[in-house]
């Protein structure tokens, strides 16, 4: 059992039944703790605190608190690694688009495991791509108890619809860890089929079409509103700035 933090200011402590998780100074960035071993049956409580008394920290008020989205997730003891399906295509054209997946996943239980990976990859509609025969993945690991290793698959996927500045299509990764044949855990994968490059002479490329970079710097808080800010303002702001014409952002300077 984990529980994530996609960011909390500043300088955060967490806390579960009186046990220390950890301690975070940085405020932009998420991070997640291992709640595990300190559970027991009942009530359990997760405590934070946070110091943000050395302002001022940047060039403005960034706030204090839990000022993002917390989950919960409840894995088998056999499981992908925070974060650790990643998704890339190699390889992108009009007419065909290789996609590779690899999770990366550890055996946390006191016997060895047999793990393999199973993938769907659904459309920006919503429907099926592929059968299950049309994505192939690597062989089984065998992973002894505290071992970490990668799993990959992979496919060619045919005439693609790819992601575009006015046309921003996603396709869906469905990930899915097998034990011994069973389901234990599962990650999604949103993901955008497209290819860019920048050329020294003549600017960015994105899918073989020269476009101009017009960009602005945004920062994480939602003005007037703070930092814990409503996935609404986020999204009336970048279609604002669609209409003024630009087409890139620059998030922060913060990793």
């Amino acid at each position: 059992t984990f529980v994530v933090f996609d960011g909390v200011m500043a300088n955060s402590d967490v806390y579960l039944n009186g046990e220390l998780l950890g301690h975070r100074p940085y405020g932009y960035v998420s991070f997640v703790y291992e709640l595990t071993p300190h559970l027991h049956a009942g009530k359990n409580v997760i405590a934070v605190k946070v110091d943000d008394s050395q302002q001022p920290a940047s060039r403005w008020y960034p706030g204090a608190g839990i000022n993002r989205q917390v989950r919960l997730i409840t894995t088998g003891d056999a499981h992908i690694v925070p974060w650790g399906t990643f998704v890339t295509t190699p390889a992108v054209s009009a007419d065909s688009a290789t996609i590779h997946i690899r999770s990366t996943v550890t055996n946390e239980s006191a016997a060895p495991a047999n793990l393999s990976l199973r993938v769907r990859l659904t459309a920006p509609n919503g429907s099926a791509v592929l059968a299950g025969k049309e994505i192939s993945s690597a062989q089984p690991l065998d992973l002894a108890p505290g071992a970490t290793g990668d799993l990959t698959a992979e496919a060619t996927l045919p005439k693609p619809d790819r992601w575009d500045l006015d046309h921003p299509v996603l396709y869906t990764v469905h990930a899915t860890l097998l034990r011994n044949g069973k389901a234990v855990d599962e990650e999604d994968v949103p993901f955008g089929i497209r290819e860019f490059h920048f050329d020294p002479d003549q600017g960015f490329f994105l899918n073989g079409v020269h476009h101009k970079v017009y960009g602005v710097a945004l920062h994480t808080d939602g003005g007037a509103v703070g930092t814990a800010v409503p996935l609404a303002v986020w999204e009336r702001r970048l279609a604002e700035l669609r209409k003024l014409g630009v087409n890139a952002i620059r998030t922060a300077h913060n990793p």
